[in-house]
């Protein structure tokens, strides 16, 4: 995050440090007021599915992140194996945009998921 005064947030691309990616997204309390999509890179792709129980799962780069947590628009996702291999891997998402990300997982993806 960029800017923040009283209510407005400035969300910067995940990749503004290593890329200096100028795509930012502006919300106002909980609403999205501006998308300034100008990535200099490509965007990751994320997939959203549900598991085999029905809750809410994100895949992106091969790895599966389940919904963790979500306050006013913002929802935070843990990498699926961050109990029992304490990955720290997570991804920030607005209304299904990516926000920011860490994606330095502590293991390798897994071969395959049954819900495909």
């Amino acid at each position: 995050m960029k800017v923040q005064r009283d209510e407005k947030k400035i969300w910067r691309c995940s990749r503004y440090n290593t890329m200096k990616c100028r795509s930012t997204v502006t919300t106002h309390g909980e609403v999205v007021v501006l998308i300034k999509n100008e990535h200099n890179h490509p965007p990751p792709s994320p997939v959203f599915n549900r598991s085999l129980s029905g809750a809410p799962i994100l895949i992106l780069n091969g790895y599966r992140f389940g919904y963790h947590i979500k306050s006013g628009l913002k929802t935070r996702w843990r990498c699926g194996s961050a109990r029992h291999k304490k990955c720290k891997a997570h991804v920030y998402t607005v209304d299904d945009i990516i926000v920011k990300c860490q994606t330095e997982h502590n293991h390798d993806p897994p071969k395959t998921y049954s819900n495909f």
